[in-house]
Order: structure tokens, then C-alpha cells, then sequence
């Protein structure tokens, strides 16, 4: 019931009950004085006042008169009556708005003082229901909020210390190379520039995993820029796959790719779209299976309104229970692997990317079978397209967009 509703009805039974109960009051009093009367012989009241007898009203009004005493003692009543039922309303109506005011300043009080568990109590009267349903979905979100920064508080607790675990391998074999040099364990010219390369693969590995975890930090700040521009996805991935194929060859490895969805341009940016698909055939050369020839397929599809993109591979798969983290910063899947080289950011930079596109990333995985990650990027509006497309040569069909 709504407060208002309920100030309504108290106000009219604060009026109803003793108007009623001093009607009844006066019947009981006129009653017994016409008894009193009959019993003493006196001439009725009701038969004076039809009879406009002015001496026996007059008496009857004057004090001991019977009209005087009904007078003075309705009126008491009257005047008694109106204040106990105004205290009982005004006691009711306090009771049933200040009780659960003070229960839920109480209750506010232990959120301020950082009890994000306290209970909200609710009330039966509506507005005040819904003050304290408000409050408590404040709460709640207060508590999921200090929830977040509290795991973004221990992300970056966990990315510095995993980042200076991984800088540490770098670092040691930079160190321990540079001391062979400065000893003269490299005798020959062969041996020098052997450990020279050595120290610039391990410093390129340093600067690599430094880039990777500035890119995270920028997208998890929603620092990073991109520049957004209509191209054909299929024709970029296809050109990406060239590039890989020496790097696949040298590992022994083949790599096909499949254009099943033919033309499908979208609106991106090209540059970092390529990063994520870079991350993927890397990733699948890194954890190849040494069962078996790596075999990895690259395909597109146009699936609802976006291109969705597959990378298949025959590696050595996924554990089941590391499905749902694999998308985690600095997560790696298979604790054995730690020696491999990487830091388990790339799938974390890859999903931020994706998503900043609108689309979404997820990943299908049997272990020691293969695994196949797919993304999907929503297609451009045709009239958007050919209007930039139109635009393109005074333009350079680019614009940039901070995000």
C-alpha cells in the first residue's frame, strides 16, 4: 500500500470513529436523561423544545440544566476523543514510516562503514519498498564494483610479477652470453657472431614481450587508438597467409587457407585485425605437437551478418578446465609449457581487439588433438560502404577515431 493511501484512510478513521462514538455518546446521554424524566415527574425536554417553551429551555441550558450537562460532557468527550484518535493515527502513520527509515539508516550506515553484505530489509509500504530496493541495488553494485578493483588491483599485481619472470630468461642468457664474450669463451669469429645473434634474438624477445604488455595496459585503459577504415577481410587474411608460408615451411609445418565466405568487407582497423590473426598462426607453430606434422587451416565464413574467421590447427590442444582463461592476461594453458617462449598475453590482446570491433572471440579445443580458435567481425553497411568507397580518393578512405 502506498503511503499516501494510507495517510488517506487513517485521516478518515481519525474523523469516522469519534464522530461515531460521540453520536452514540450523545443518544446514551439524552437516552438516560429522558429516563431521569420519566422518573421524576418532569416535563420532557423533546415536548419543551417542540413547544418553543423558552423558560424551560432556558433553564434546562443553564447550569444543572440536562441540555448544559449533555453539552459539557460531549463536548469533553468530543475534545478527548479528537485527541487520542489524532495521537493514534499520527502514532500509527510514525510507526509505519519511521521504523523502517531507521532500520534502513542503520543499514546505510554499515555500507558506508564498507559492509557490503548487510542485508537490505524491505517495508509493505510501497515508496519506502522502493527506496530500500534502490538502496540495495546500489549496494550491489558497490560490492561487485569494489569486486572488479579489487581483481584488477591483483592483475596488475599478477602481470608485474609474471612480466619479471618472463623478462628473467632474456635477461640471464643476454647476461650469460655477454660474459662468454668478455671472457673470451667465443674464440672464433663463427662463435662471436653466433653469441651476438643470440643476445639481439633474446633482447627482440625482451622488447616483444615489453610491446605486448604496454598494448595491454593501453587497451585496458581504452588508451589504445585505432584507426578505422572498409577493406576486404578475406583478401587481408589471404595476403597474411602468404607471408606465413615461409615461416611454415621452415618449421615443417602446412598451412592452407579456405575462402569460403568470397568478398566480405568490413570496417576495422587493418593493422591491428592482422595482429590478433598473427597471435593465432604463431601461437599454433609455438604449441605444435611433436606427434605429428603441424597442418593448420585458415577459413572464412559469413555467418549472420559477419565474417567469421577460423584457425584450425592438429597441435597439441587445449586442457578442458583452461578453456575459460585462456583469454586471461598472462594465463598460459599448459603449466609444462612455461619454457616456451611468450608470456601469455597475445589471446588477451586479441579478444580486447576483437570486441573493440564489435565482434567476439571463443575457442573449441580437445587436448593432445588440436584446437580451433574462430572470431567474427560484423559486415559493413553496403550504403556506408560504397559511400566511403566513393569518398576514398579525396579522403584516402580512412578515419581516425580514438578509442
Amino acid at each position: 500500500m502506498t503511503f499516501k493511501r494510507r495517510l488517506i484512510i487513517t485521516n478518515i478513521l481519525m474523523v469516522l470513529i469519534p464522530a461515531l462514538i460521540l453520536v452514540l455518546l450523545a443518544a446514551i446521554l439524552l437516552t438516560g436523561i429522558s429516563l431521569k424524566r420519566e422518573n421524576d415527574a418532569l416535563p420532557d425536554i423533546s415536548a419543551d423544545i417542540v413547544q418553543v417553551d423558552r423558560d424551560a429551555l432556558h433553564r434546562e441550558m443553564r447550569p444543572g440544566g440536562g441540555i448544559f450537562f449533555v453539552m459539557v460532557v460531549w463536548g469533553t468527550s468530543a475534545v478527548v476523543l479528537t485527541g487520542i484518535s489524532f495521537a493514534a493515527g499520527m502514532g500509527y502513520i510514525s510507526h509505519k514510516l519511521l521504523a523502517p527509515l531507521h532500520d534502513l539508516r542503520g543499514t546505510v550506515s554499515e555500507i558506508s562503514n564498507g559492509n557490503l553484505d548487510v542485508e537490505v530489509l524491505g517495508s509493505d509500504m510501497r515508496e519506502v519498498d522502493e527506496l530500500c530496493t534502490a538502496i540495495d541495488e546500489l549496494r550491489t553494485r558497490l560490492r561487485r564494483s569494489v569486486s572488479e578493483q579489487v581483481a584488477a588491483e591483483r592483475e596488475r599485481s599478477l602481470m608485474l610479477a609474471n612480466l619479471s619472470h618472463d623478462l628473467r630468461t632474456p635477461v640471464t642468457a643476454i647476461k650469460g652470453y655477454a660474459d662468454g664474450l668478455l671472457d673470451g669463451v667465443a674464440s672464433t669469429p663463427e662463435m662471436r657472431e653466433r653469441y651476438i645473434r643470440t643476445i639481439y634474438s633474446r633482447a627482440s624477445d625482451m622488447e616483444r614481450m615489453i610491446e605486448q604488455a604496454s598494448a595491454f595496459s593501453e587497451l585496458e585503459l581504452g588508451r589504445m587508438r585505432f584507426d578505422f577504415s572498409y577493406f576486404d577481410m578475406t583478401a587481408a587474411l589471404a595476403e597474411l597467409c602468404r607471408d606465413f608460408e615461409t615461416d611454415f615451411e621452415a618449421a615443417s609445418a602446412e598451412l592452407a587457407f579456405s575462402d569460403g565466405s568470397g568478398r566480405a568487407v568490413i570496417r576495422g582497423d587493418q593493422l591491428k585485425l592482422r595482429r590478433v590473426c598473427v597471435n593465432l598462426l604463431s601461437n599454433a607453430l609455438k604449441y605444435r605437437s611433436p606427434d605429428r606434422p603441424l597442418k593448420v587451416t585458415v577459413a572464412t565464413s559469413i555467418v549472420g551478418g559477419s565474417v567469421r574467421v577460423m584457425v584450425r590447427d592438429n597441435g597439441s590442444g587445449i586442457p578442458e578446465q583452461s578453456l575459460g582463461r585462456i583469454f586471461e592476461g598472462f594465463y598460459r594453458a599448459d603449466p609444462a609449457r612455461t619454457g616456451t617462449p611468450g608470456h601469455g598475453l597475445g589471446l588477451a590482446i586479441s579478444r580486447q581487439i576483437i570486441e573493440r570491433h564489435g565482434g567476439r572471440i571463443w575457442v573449441q579445443s580437445r587436448d593432445r588433438e588440436g584446437t580451433e580458435i574462430y572470431f567474427s567481425i560484423p559486415l559493413a553497411p553496403v550504403n556506408n560502404m560504397e559511400n566511403t568507397a566513393t569518398k576514398g580518393a579525396a579522403h584516402g578512405n580512412k578515419e581516425d577515431t580514438d578509442s
